[in-house]
């Protein structure tokens, strides 16, 4: 039997998930409560300390379930990607009416009413689930309302449930979104949180946020070595590498044949960006994803 993640199971000496009684030791179990973020993006943390290392991050509308709630910090799993970790209880709320609409573009706007010249209150990244609950007209552009009062632009949003047909075309649209460790929204976001955003917004499966989730699948959100060795005939590739602090993640997945270029997060202040690459019946026999020297970064 693999061991436990604590990244992805929620069990400390002290406390631990009802559901992993007898899989772990713990002085308490007890049973989550449900709960949704609120807040545009909400950062989960290793600690209950603003300044403690990022794990992820949370979207508007993400579930979640709260296990402790002390000092300001709630001790949560997401449902999304299953990651534990320690978020600002203010960024959550109990769950109301289910999200209707999703946020399509990179990043948009809410404003306090249904015109974008008057001042905005927020901004969402794409993926944030939001409850319309009715609609505005003015000046002929269209606008959703949410139950705050709060308006955003119409054309930005998308009823939950429809999906874009290609994540390499979505992680396009997030070209030049500043790198961030931990970051999965379209403000800031890394390798892993690009895969996973762009597989999201494609209704592609739930991509694990680096290579040793859940313990039994090390070959992260778009492959191992098998998909790595025939990456280099796949054009159109979408990549996240990046290597630090004990982490090392690579995902590749294929989309449109079209496509002559990858797409791919870097540090050191390049953030996402494409590279080409060679056509197929270019690239040697035998050769692997990672001898292939236009496919491979060395920045990561």
């Amino acid at each position: 039997m693999n061991a436990l993640d604590r990244r992805l199971q929620a069990f400390r000496p002290d406390l631990a998930d009802e559901r992993l009684k007898g899989a772990v030791e713990a002085q308490r179990f007890v049973t989550g409560r449900p709960a949704r973020v609120a807040a545009p993006v909400l950062d989960l943390r290793n600690a209950p300390r603003p300044d403690a290392g990022l794990d992820t991050q949370l979207l508007a509308g993400d579930e979640v379930m709260v296990f402790e709630e002390a000092e300001g910090f709630a001790w949560v799993q997401g449902a999304r990607d299953g990651y534990v970790g320690y978020a600002p209880a203010t960024g959550l709320e109990a769950p109301g009416a289910a999200p209707t609409h999703v946020v399509a573009v990179p990043r948009t706007f809410s404003y306090r009413e249904a015109d974008m010249k008057k001042p905005a209150t927020g901004a969402f990244s794409m993926g944030s689930r939001l409850t319309v609950v009715g609609n505005a007209t003015t000046r002929g552009t269209d606008y959703a309302l949410l139950e705050s009062g709060e308006a955003l632009v119409a054309a930005h949003l998308r009823p939950v449930g429809s999906v874009s047909g290609d994540y390499v075309a979505v992680a396009e649209e997030l070209e030049r979104t500043p790198y961030l460790w931990g970051g999965s929204s379209a403000f800031g976001i890394d390798c892993s949180g690009l895969v996973q955003l762009s597989m999201r917004m494609a209704g592609k499966r739930r991509a694990p946020r680096h290579r040793h989730a859940g313990g039994h699948d090390r070959r992260g959100a778009g492959g191992g070595q098998r998909s790595r060795r025939a990456a280099a005939r796949r054009p159109g590739l979408l990549e996240g590498a990046c290597g630090d602090h004990g982490r090392r993640e690579n995902h590749h997945s294929r989309q449109r044949p079209h496509h002559d270029g990858l797409t791919r997060t870097a540090r050191r202040g390049r953030g996402t960006n494409r590279l080409p690459l060679r056509p197929a019946d270019e690239v040697p026999a035998g050769v692997t994803f990672a001898q292939y020297p236009s496919a491979r970064s060395t920045t990561f």
